[in-house]
């Protein structure tokens, strides 16, 4: 027994010194890949104050999260008098964990904002408030309960449409530790926040993963290997998505009219939740602009590729979002900003890729540097040209 423990002794402190000496050649090396979320009871999902290190899994980037929870520079919640704030809200798109922060649309914007004197006298801050797989009606809530405490004077809803008609959608969506907005029998919008009370949820929170992940905040070695098991299985979803002929964390049905009650029901919902945000930004003293950010495939160099694409969902263009999106703000007297047309001709004239990264999905994917940078000069251009 003594020669037992003895050996399990010599075993286990083996083990240890392996595990340290991990922890050292990573540090050495650099090698970190932090989880930048955590379970959220009200939002389903937030960004963890004061997380950073390197993001590589799509693009490459040192992300640092601010005290509050944004990926953003640090910001007063008080908000200055000589101050005109903006608040953009959106998903993985406005955080934008692809690139660093200086070449991030939001803070591009901040920039040529104040360059163009947009509000003449005032000093510009656009506050990024973007969080990954967020839907509009978590959008919704966050301006609600954190956002319009800054009282910002304009509230940017970023749209993207690959992913937030679905997010928006219980039958359509698969995620459903989020809160909903549902229509009720008289057609209202009803907010259903019944998922923190479910067993799922309860399970992602319980003491034990948190402290879990504690721990892990603290381990380099934890932290590689949730990310090699992460990046599994977003491999596999990519490569089943890719078998059929789709792009990755995005449904392309959005990009033709409704074929089917769910997606007419997305829609609808969709709608409804825009015209309560416009009036929830109207209560805290600031105005509503809707802007449609792109996918990959509206804005693909090569007309070739999109037209198969165009084919097998038998429309004209890829524009049938922005389009309809664009009227709808003008029948409720939203102002709207649909930059894709603009961008596709840029894309294909200067044969330029706007999504993805060298050797990984260029061409779909995330805004690249050259994309967010486009997208920053014609946002700031219709603004600076015709000013709240």
């Amino acid at each position: 027994m003594e020669r037992m423990l003895k050996n399990l002794g010599v075993t286990l402190a083996a083990f240890l010194v392996a595990l340290a000496l991990c922890e050292l050649i990573l540090w050495a090396m650099k090698i970190d890949n932090p989880s930048f979320w955590r379970p959220d009871p009200r939002l389903g999902v937030r960004l963890r104050a004061g997380v950073e290190g390197w993001q590589t899994r799509e693009g490459r980037s040192y992300v640092r999260i601010n005290s509050k929870g944004r990926r953003d520079e640090e910001r007063a919640l008080e908000k200055p008098r000589d101050v005109y704030r903006i608040a953009v809200l959106g998903d993985s798109s406005v955080e934008s964990l692809q690139v660093e922060l200086k070449d991030t649309f939001p803070s591009l914007l901040e920039q040529k904002l104040s360059e163009c004197r947009f509000q003449a006298g005032k000093r510009i801050e656009v506050i990024n408030f973007g969080v990954a797989g967020f839907g509009t009606a978590q959008e919704y809530v966050l301006l609600e309960s954190e956002a319009g405490a800054y009282r910002p004077d304009l509230v940017m809803l970023a749209l993207s449409y690959g992913s937030d008609l679905r997010n928006n959608s219980r039958v359509l969506e698969t995620e459903r530790m989020r809160p909903f907005f549902v229509l009720d029998s008289a057609g209202q919008l009803v907010l259903d926040t019944s998922f923190s009370e479910s067993d799922e949820f309860k399970r992602r929170t319980a003491p034990w993963r948190t402290l879990v992940w504690e721990i892990a905040s603290y381990s380099r070695l934890l932290r590689l290997l949730n990310f090699l098991r992460v990046s599994a299985e977003a491999r596999a979803t990519s490569e089943r998505d890719a078998a059929a002929g789709l792009e990755s964390g995005v449904d392309d049905a959005f990009l033709a009219p409704p074929r089917n009650q769910a997606w007419q029901d997305a829609w609808t919902i969709t709608e409804a939740i825009i015209l309560k945000m416009d009036e929830l930004t109207s209560r805290i003293g600031g105005k509503l602009i809707l802007v449609g950010l792109t996918m990959g495939i509206q804005v693909h160099p090569d007309p070739g590729f999109r037209a198969v694409l165009e084919k097998k969902l038998g429309v004209g263009d890829l524009f049938y979002p922005d389009t309809r999106l664009a009227e709808f703000a003008r029948k409720h007297g939203i102002r709207a900003l649909m930059p894709a047309a603009e961008m596709q001709r840029f894309a294909e004239t200067h044969r330029a890729f706007l999504h993805g990264f060298k050797k990984v999905n260029l061409g779909s994917g995330h805004w690249n540097e050259s994309g967010h940078r486009l997208a920053s000069d014609i946002i700031s251009r219709e603004l600076c040209a015709n000013p709240f």
